[in-house]
């Protein structure tokens, strides 16, 4: 990311819970964004401009899709699921679209249409922080530094905090995490008010 505006981007952050990270940074480098999130009225707070609900089929989010673009497809899709979602990821995607592969959370094995990252001239991108080398690690945090902790730092994108727990509250804290309810990060306070 350049950290210019893309006038051009569209983005799908494509998660079981909430897509808040991206969908703050909407604000600063694209011009919209389609979420894939259960929780919309809640999202639209922290500054959603489109949306729409895919159940567990992966079908109904192409068609969602298609309708939203008029066909086109999107040009970026961040999946934090996995395999579950490959096809559909493949279908939605516009011509010369990127899918960018963050989480398996539904899996890490699927099977690949060649044909269709072939006619559409996709680019699917894998990545993943811990398996990176310590430069590569200091360049991903310098730049953070540089494009991100400003918009934190005036107010154009914000932190999504559901609740803070105290260190003796861990358990509690575990457990709305596995509810699956909560919306944005779960902070957990050790020592300190």
């Amino acid at each position: 990311m350049s950290g210019e505006p893309a006038d051009d981007l569209d983005m799908i952050g494509l998660t079981p819970r909430d897509p808040r990270d991206a969908m703050s940074l909407q604000t600063a480098w694209l011009r919209s964004f389609l979420a894939v999130a259960d929780n919309l009225e809640r999202a639209k707070q922290y500054g959603l401009r489109a949306a729409v609900v895919v159940t567990t089929e992966p079908r109904a989010f192409v068609d969602s899709v298609a309708e939203w673009t008029g066909g086109r497809g999107v040009n970026v899709i961040i999946d934090l699921v996995g395999a579950k979602y490959l096809e559909a990821n493949l279908n939605a995607l516009s011509a010369r679209g990127r899918l960018i592969l963050v989480g398996t959370a539904a899996g890490a094995q699927a099977m690949l249409d060649f044909s269709t990252v072939m006619r559409k001239r996709l680019t699917i991108v894998g990545t993943v922080l811990r398996a990176r080398s310590t430069e590569e690690k200091a360049t991903a945090t310098r730049l953070f530094a540089e494009q991100v902790v400003p918009l934190l730092a005036d107010g154009t994108i914000k932190p999504v905090v559901d609740r803070v727990y105290k260190i003796e509250e861990i358990r509690e804290a575990h457990a709305r995490i596995e509810s699956n309810e909560s919306f944005g990060k779960i902070v957990l306070l050790i020592g300190g008010e």
